[in-house]
């Protein structure tokens, strides 16, 4: 379908810049970007307790957001926000919207993982292996809202979605605990960028501030790699999947990372893992920053509190 209308009409808004960075270092291209960002002034997320907390861990200390519901909890979610490895935060609308929509709409416990991003000397193995150490955390802490601790699920959106795939993987080959399921929202799961003629044609339409291209890609793995030769929780490029959890891959239709999500899928699930991929259709890379003003943002989330949903009914 087309591109959502509402995003569409303010394309313009991006003409002329590049790069985030870009943007941000110039006030008058950063008040276009946040313009284009702007859902409108209708949207107010949810009203939901929540108070931070410090993890120690082998992979150094961090925090972590516990977001609760006034009902009786059904799941425990650990969500990991996107930022390419070097930038994002919980306080993004990905972190902060997202939490607050899923912990209401789905009764869920939602613990979004203040991990560290790659620069300045940090990058693999610590990005991952706080997310395990915030999965870890959430199991021992299950019985605060009496849940199973074999209940707690695994998600995240973008490169918090690599994080999660590397998490698992390496819980897999050291036989530690896993997540009941995942939840990934647009990955990137190759260091390669998967290409498909379907895709590009969509995406080649945008501004470039919107694309991954392969440089963009390779100058991302690089950063989170950090020198790093030996990597295998990197990237799934030639990762079995047998053994991980039952999956949700949630793509975008206007976005390059759309094929490897749908790379990801179809290959967990020659693997035998139960698989699911969604289409968001009109939507372009990262639609969960948008509010839930936007139809389709608003869809997905329902969508995801669904699984949550399905998930503990499952483990009853």
């Amino acid at each position: 379908m087309p591109l959502d209308p509402t995003i569409a009409e303010k394309l313009h808004l991006l003409d002329g810049i590049t790069s985030f960075d870009e943007a941000f270092a110039d006030p008058e291209k950063a008040s276009r970007l946040l313009a284009f960002l702007n859902d409108g002034n209708e949207y107010a997320p949810p009203a939901v307790r929540h108070h931070d907390e410090s993890i120690g861990s082998d992979a150094g200390e961090f925090s972590i957001r516990v977001y609760e519901p006034d009902a009786q909890p059904q799941r425990v979610l650990v969500w990991a926000h996107g930022g390419g490895f070097t930038g994002g935060t919980i306080d993004m609308p990905e972190g902060d919207f997202f939490s607050r929509e899923i912990c209401q709409r789905a009764s869920a416990v939602v613990i979004s993982v203040d991990y560290a991003v790659a620069g300045a000397g940090i990058g693999y193995p610590t990005l991952h292996r706080q997310v395990t150490a915030a999965f870890m955390w959430a199991r021992a802490a299950a019985h605060r809202w009496s849940i199973s601790t074999d209940s707690v699920a695994l998600g995240g959106a973008s490169a918090g979605a690599n994080l999660v795939l590397g998490s698992v993987a390496e819980s897999i080959d050291t036989r530690s605990p896993l997540p009941a399921q995942l939840i990934l929202a647009y990955p990137t799961a190759h260091r390669d960028l998967q290409v498909s003629a379907e895709v590009e044609k969509l995406t080649s339409t945008l501004p470039p501030m919107l694309r991954f291209t392969p440089a963009v890609i390779s100058s991302m793995y690089a950063a989170y790699a950090n020198g790093a030769v030996d990597a295998p929780y990197l990237a799934m490029d030639n990762r079995s999947f047998v053994g991980f959890p039952p999956m949700t891959v949630i793509v975008d239709e206007y976005d390059d990372l759309r094929t490897s999500g749908e790379v990801l899928a179809a290959r967990a699930h020659d693997d035998g893992v139960k698989t699911t991929l969604r289409l968001a259709p009109g939507m372009l890379h990262g639609h969960f920053n948008r509010s839930a003003a936007v139809p389709q943002a608003d869809d997905d989330l329902a969508f995801v509190a669904g699984v949550l949903a399905d998930g503990a009914r499952a483990a009853r």
